[in-house]
């Protein structure tokens, strides 16, 4: 009988401590996925008050009309670069740029700057903003 219990309780104890060693675990996982969501891209269209905010707010960003050389120089934001959407060199001038700086990125209207996003996105820049409605809403 003695033997039977000896035998019953050391079962017991070895199954609560592979539980709790897999609630460890579990917790462990948790904690490692939030901070990886912690780190994601933030790439998103925005209002013309929060992108002109953002702008109030921050100096070290980055701010890209993507319009043609045609219509960047009839006009752009102060502080603009120019990077051609239409240009066959878009995605390697946008490859030079700092990944890790926050990006302010607007067209004309919105058209092009929607299509833009996803590339932005696919190079893996961390913080993008599109401005909606383009440079004719700033």
């Amino acid at each position: 009988m003695k033997t039977t219990t000896v035998l019953l309780t050391a079962i017991l104890l070895g199954f609560t401590a592979c539980s709790q060693n897999n609630t460890e675990n579990l917790a462990s996982t948790e904690q490692t996925s939030t901070q990886s969501q912690d780190n994601e891209q933030s790439v998103k269209k925005v209002s013309k008050s929060e992108f002109k905010a953002f702008m109030a707010e921050h100096t070290d960003y980055t701010l890209i009309d993507i319009r043609t050389p045609q219509e960047f120089n009839r006009g752009t934001i102060e502080g603009a670069i120019n990077i051609n959407y239409n240009s066959p060199d878009f995605q390697a001038e946008l490859n030079k740029l700092d990944k890790t700086k926050p990006v302010l990125m607007f067209c004309q209207s919105g058209g092009r700057s929607g299509r833009a996003l996803p590339v932005f996105k696919s190079l893996g820049f961390e913080q993008v903003l599109e401005l909606q409605g383009g440079y004719g809403n700033y």
